[in-house]
C-alpha cells in the first residue's frame, strides 16, 4: 500500500481548505470550466506520494510524478462522486487515461455527467472509505484553473475483514468471474460487496473480500421428520420430531413443537 495525491481541476469553485481532513461524503469543489478547458468537466489525475503543489505533464514525463491509472479509476468510478440538486449522478469518462492528445498522453480522466454539457455544475465529493487530507487549494490560471489536491493512504481503503468472510489476493490472470466461481458466490453480489465500480478492471495485488455464503434454506412441510442441532439435544431430547402444523409467510416457515426454532432443524432425508 502507498500514499497518493489526487488533483481535481477546472473547478468552478472550491469548498475544501488546506489542512482539512475529508471524510466520505464531504464536498471538495464544484465542477467547472476554468483554466484550459472547453466545457464543464472534472479533470482528475493522481501521483504517488504527498504533493503540496500542482504537477503537470513535464512532471510525468521527467519521472518526478508517477501516474496511476488504477488510482484514477478508483476515484472516478466509485459511486457518489457527483451530486446535483440533491441527487447523486453517474460519472462518465470523456477522455480516458492513455488518450493521446496533441501535446502527449493524457494521464488523467476527464469526467462528465449526463447534463454537464448543458450547464449543470454538480458538487464533487470525496467518495472513498478512508479519510483524505487537503494539501493544496489553488488557481493556476490557464492550465488547471481552480484546483484542489488531497492526499490519502490506500492502506486505509481496505475494508476490515468481517466475521466469516475470506480475502482473495488478486493474482495475474484472475477475473472476478473466476474468483466468484472459486468461492461459490454470486458474481453480482461479489461486485456489490466490494463496491467495484468497473468489474472489467482489477489489478494484481488487490484484496477482494469474499462474503460469507448463506446456506440454502431447508423447506420443511407438515408431517416431515426433522432432527435438532446436536448442541440443543440437552434442551429438546431425542433427534426425531414431527412437524405438527404449518403456516405460510414471507420466510416460508412452519409451526413445530413449542420452543424449537427452524434454524435449529435440518430435514431428515
Amino acid at each position: 500500500m502507498a500514499k497518493f495525491s489526487a488533483l481535481y481541476a477546472h473547478l468552478d469553485g472550491t469548498y475544501a481548505r488546506v489542512g482539512q481532513v475529508l471524510k466520505k461524503g464531504d464536498r471538495i469543489g464544484i465542477m467547472g470550466n476554468t483554466g484550459y478547458s472547453f466545457g464543464n468537466h472534472l479533470h482528475l489525475c493522481t501521483a504517488e506520494g504527498v504533493w503540496e503543489r500542482a504537477w503537470y505533464r513535464d512532471d510525468y514525463d521527467s519521472g518526478r510524478a508517477e501516474p496511476s491509472e488504477k488510482e484514477v479509476n478508483r476515484l472516478a468510478f466509485v459511486p457518489r462522486l457527483f451530486k446535483y440538486a440533491g441527487k447523486w449522478e453517474k460519472a462518465y469518462q470523456n477522455y480516458g487515461f492513455w488518450h493521446k492528445r496533441d501535446y502527449g498522453y493524457h494521464y488523467a480522466s476527464d469526467l462528465v455527467t449526463d447534463y454537464s454539457f448543458m450547464g449543470q455544475t454538480p458538487d464533487i465529493h470525496w467518495n472513498q472509505d478512508c479519510t483524505a487530507r487537503v494539501t493544496c487549494v489553488g488557481n493556476d490560471g490557464d492550465a488547471y484553473g481552480r484546483f484542489v489536491i488531497v492526499t490519502y493512504d490506500t492502506a486505509d481503503i481496505v475494508a476490515p475483514k468481517k466475521k466469516g468472510e475470506r480475502v482473495h489476493i488478486v493474482e495475474s490472470g484472475d477475473t472476478l468471474h473466476d474468483i466468484a466461481t472459486k468461492y461459490k458466490v454470486d458474481l453480482d453480489h461479489l461486485i456489490e460487496y466490494n463496491s467495484i465500480a468497473n468489474p472489467d478492471i482489477i489489478y494484481e495485488g488487490d484484496r477482494i473480500n469474499i462474503p460469507k455464503v448463506k446456506p440454502k434454506p431447508v423447506i420443511i412441510k407438515a408431517g416431515d421428520v426433522v432432527k435438532i442441532n446436536p448442541k440443543r439435544l440437552a434442551k429438546y431430547g431425542s433427534y426425531g420430531h414431527k412437524v405438527i402444523g404449518e403456516r405460510e409467510d414471507r420466510k416460508g416457515t412452519v409451526w413445530i413443537r413449542v420452543g424449537v426454532r427452524i434454524k435449529d432443524l435440518t430435514k431428515v432425508k
